[in-house]
């Protein structure tokens, strides 16, 4: 007996360590990832798709973690690397190709770390450059040619800091040795990338660098590999970008910064590479943005900002980069103040006011550790205060209280941690009840009612955790009711009753899940019957009867079956 619950026991725990196939989903039959799962962990081959369809990547798990072979494809389906994974590390030989299919490049991981040799393409076919990488870093001799496969440099690194050897231009003539000489660099579109000067493998002179589409990057003078002088950088169009002088590769004075239809940007003054003095920003088509000053890299003082059409749109100060004191907001088109109020190292403190655009207040109140705090009072424009309450920690806490403008009260109720909790009443402006009930935790519970400005009542509800549990009594006006019936769970549960203005019925039916079921009977306002349906889990089912107004007036018979009408 004990071997056959021991074999049991073995064939339970082979069902349960059985490795299942699971697939995932963008959306009905469009495949996300698909792989064996072990237990809720990947194991062997796992296949990935984009949301187009295409597969986009195939690698290995073994407990849940990349090891073994790895590929990845290109969106036309071609490879676009492949390597192996030694728990979840790149580990041994790696290939990449371009999208064209021509290989980008090649070389070898040592756990998730470049080493030894590594040779990299042109996209059109051809050694770009080659040589060996050892800890991450370019170390030795590394080769380039240019796409002709006639040589181009020989560059030696020593923790990745590279010394030129030999350098030549695209006729063959070499024109760079031992670090000195003339240099010049090209896209693989044949225009010029940079062009300069080295002395002792350090750059000296005039440089320029070029985008891909033969436009200015950048111009300007190195003196010992720093940069000094004026330089100038451009934007992609061609178009200057900022102009400044270098001392000792640090900006210093003052730059220029535009934008790309060359109207000004920015006006920086710069000292030992750090914002020092005034500082000045525009909008792209014109007119003071910004205004303010640095000290040693971080804002200090009063920063005045400002709306297109010149008007203020806030201001205030800093203290090491951080607001400090008294802020002012504006409303926009106007010079009259929005909100305003302190800050202390960034952070809102004290009584903080909002004002309406007619420089009523809106709204006060204070603020400790950036958070509200304490009393907060909010008020209509005619002065009169709307709500009323308490805030702890930046959360509503304790009694709040609404009004109407006129200055009757609206509702009353309670917080606590920013949520609603016990008796909540709300009133009508001709002070008749409006509503009442209970809330916990933000959630409506209990018995909650409504009525009508005339103070009749007009709805009857029961929640549970926010969810409608109970009983549910809708009513007109005039005391008849207009609805009835159960709810459990959220769900509209067992016989439910509709009647007319004048008390007459107008529908009852049987609710199972919120879905009609069994027998429904509809009468007209005069109290005949109007039809006679059946339904079965929400869909149409049996002989459905239809009638005049004149009792017992049969109109027309229509048959169902599971929601389908039939002939």
């Amino acid at each position: 007996m004990r071997k056959e619950f021991l074999l049991i026991i073995l064939l339970c725990l082979s069902v349960l360590t059985k490795a299942q196939l699971t697939t995932y989903y963008y959306s009905e039959n469009n495949k996300k990832a698909e792989g064996q799962l072990t237990q809720g962990i990947e194991q062997g081959l796992w296949k990935f798709w984009d949301v187009k369809g295409n597969l986009i990547q195939e690698v290995t798990y073994k407990d849940g973690q990349f090891n073994g072979p790895y590929v990845s494809y290109h969106e036309n389906g071609k490879k676009k690397e492949e390597g192996s994974f030694d728990y979840n590390h790149l580990h041994g030989s790696f290939k990449a190709w371009y999208d064209n299919g021509n290989l980008s490049s090649e070389g070898y991981y040592k756990f998730g770390i470049k080493d030894s040799i590594w040779t990299f393409f042109y996209e059109q076919g051809g050694k770009y450059e080659s040589g060996k990488y050892k800890n991450d870093l370019r170390n030795g001799e590394w080769l380039s040619w240019y796409q002709d496969e006639s040589k181009k440099s020989t560059i030696n690194y020593t923790e990745n800091k590279a010394e030129i050897s030999q350098f030549y231009d695209r006729k063959g003539t070499l024109i760079l040795e031992n670090g000195n000489g003339s240099f010049e660099d090209f896209y693989a579109n044949g225009n010029p990338k940079e062009r300069g000067t080295y002395k002792a493998n350090i750059q000296e002179g005039k440089w320029i660098s070029y985008n891909s589409d033969g436009y200015k990057i950048s111009e300007g003078n190195y003196i010992g590999g720093e940069k000094k002088g004026v330089w100038i950088f451009y934007h992609s169009n061609g178009q200057p970008l900022s102009t400044g002088n270098y001392s000792a590769d640090k900006k210093e004075g003052q730059w220029l910064n535009y934008y790309d239809n060359s109207n000004p940007s920015k006006t920086i003054t710069y000292q030992n590479d750090m914002e020092t003095g005034e500082y000045l920003e525009y909008f792209k088509d014109g007119g003071l943005s910004t205004k303010g000053n640095y000290t040693e890299g971080a804002r200090n003082g009063l920063w005045k900002w400002y709306f297109k059409n010149g008007k203020p749109d806030f201001e205030g100060s800093f203290m090491n980069d951080k607001r400090h004191g008294i802020w002012k907001f504006y409303w926009p088109d106007y010079e009259s103040v929005e909100y305003t109020g302190e800050y202390s190292a960034d952070e809102k403190t004290g009584e903080w006011t909002f004002f309406y655009r007619n420089n009523e207040v809106w709204k006060k109140g204070n603020y400790l550790n950036g958070k509200k705090s304490g009393l907060w009072t909010y008020f209509a424009e005619n002065g009169n205060k709307v709500m009323e309450g308490s805030f702890e920690n930046g959360l509503e806490s304790g009694v709040w209280q609404a009004w109407y403008d006129d200055g009757s009260v609206k509702s009353i109720g309670n917080f606590k941690e920013g949520k609603m909790i016990g008796s909540w009443k709300g009133w009508f402006e001709n002070f008749k009840v409006n509503f009442e009930g209970s809330y916990i935790d933000n959630l409506k519970d209990s018995e909650w009612k409504h009525y009508y400005p005339s103070g009749k009542i007009e709805l009857i509800e029961n929640y549970k955790n926010g969810i409608s549990n109970g009983m549910r009594i809708y009513y007109f006006e005039n005391g008849n009711k207009k609805e009835e019936g159960n709810y459990i769970d959220g769900d509209k549960t067992g016989p439910w009753t509709f009647n007319w203005e004048n008390g007459q019925k107008q529908l009852e039916c049987t609710f199972v899940k919120n879905r009609q079921d069994g027998k429904v009977i509809s009468y007209h306002e005069i109290g005949t019957i109007e039809s006679i349906r059946y339904f079965k889990g929400g869909q149409a089912n049996g002989t459905w009867e239809f009638y005049g107004k004149r009792e017992g007036e049969l109109l027309q018979k229509i048959k169902y079956k599971n929601g389908v009408k039939l002939e």
